[in-house]
């Protein structure tokens, strides 16, 4: 699945051209958050868990298989190992996402293999 930059985040003005560090201050559009939700068969977390929560479920140490959510920094991580640049244009720059979630974790994990 290839994605529009401007498809993913929530841009605040008429503003195309974007520093790294500004694209990824960006919110995320909730469409998008849904259908890679449900595309990914992965819970959208909009807080990360604290630290020292008792609850290893979506720890992001836990093994990617045994993961059940996904929050923003991980769709930045996705975007950070995919692009190798700067700058950006919301209209012409283009992500593929994975279409499912071995393969997701995989990406954004890659910097780590």
């Amino acid at each position: 699945m290839t994605i529009k930059l401007k498809e993913i985040f929530i841009v605040p003005s008429d503003k195309q051209h974007y520093k790294k560090e500004e694209l990824l201050g960006l919110k995320l559009r909730s469409s998008f958050i849904n259908e890679m939700a449900t595309k990914l068969n992965l819970i959208y977390l909009e807080k990360s868990q604290d630290e020292g929560n008792l609850c290893y479920l979506n720890d992001k140490n836990i093994r990617p298989e045994f993961r059940t959510s996904f929050e923003k920094r991980d769709i930045v991580n996705l975007i950070k190992n995919e692009f190798q640049r700067d700058h950006f244009d919301l209209n012409s720059d283009e992500i593929h996402f994975p279409d499912n979630s071995a393969h997701f974790w995989e990406l954004i994990n890659k910097d780590d293999l």
